[in-house]
């Protein structure tokens, strides 16, 4: 598709590459509340017992202050920390919508180009057609120009009153199927079917009859 195709290709690797590094920090972000919320539970243990001992007349309240100072800053940072989660999560959404939407104003430009990449398959794969029944047809001359030594010795044959033998398959019966294995019990057809075009259209497999068939021949030197 030329340079739209770069221009989308761009884009969805930076929207991956920002999924990757939202993912990241999310990871990050998920493992400092972990500790934070540790470090306050055990905090929170402690001035449980420190009050206690503030109510007891252990410790002053003024130390007693001190440790809970510590134990609401720890507070705070456990709640921001929760809210820089889900703000990551929006900043994710926000950053790949961005890219969404670039790619959203290109849309007509990619249907346009993709259309016509599209079409050229299509004809393309009909050319290919086309020098395929070429190549059959040629075969087919290739054929009686093989036979013709032995036709013409049939019609001599014939002169001189003995009976003729008839070659009835012709081109099509003779060259039509070929064996695939060097044991002769499997062969192959020159037909190629909606199951053989959907095969190499969608999964990109070959009828291994056919790539056995064409090893088998160039192996014993009919196919150069």
């Amino acid at each position: 598709m030329g340079s739209i195709r770069d221009t989308i290709e761009g884009l969805f690797k930076k929207a991956n590459d920002t999924e990757a590094r939202y993912k990241k920090a999310l990871e990050n972000k998920e493992v400092e509340l972990l500790e934070l919320k540790a470090e306050l539970q055990e905090k929170e243990f402690m001035l449980k017992d420190m009050h206690k001992m503030k109510l007891l007349g252990d410790i002053s309240e003024s130390a007693y202050d001190t440790e809970k100072e510590k134990v609401d800053r720890l507070k705070t940072k456990v709640q921001e920390a929760e809210q820089e989660l889900e703000l990551i999560q929006v900043y994710k959404t926000d950053d790949i919508k961005a890219i969404h939407d670039e790619m959203e104003a290109n849309k007509q430009e990619i249907y346009k180009e993709e259309t016509k990449e599209i079409y050229k398959l299509q004809y393309d794969l009909q050319q290919a057609k086309l020098d395929y029944l070429k190549k059959l047809a040629e075969a087919g001359k290739a054929y009686q120009k093989a036979k013709r030594p032995n036709s013409l010795f049939e019609n001599i044959k014939e002169k001189i009153g003995k009976k003729r033998s008839y070659d009835f398959s012709g081109a099509e019966g003779s060259l039509n199927a070929v064996s695939y294995s060097s044991s002769h019990y499997g062969v192959t057809s020159l037909r190629v079917d909606q199951q053989d075009v959907y095969d190499a259209l969608n999964l990109g497999q070959l009828p291994s009859q056919t790539v056995y068939a064409v090893e088998l021949g160039k192996k014993n030197g009919h196919i150069k």
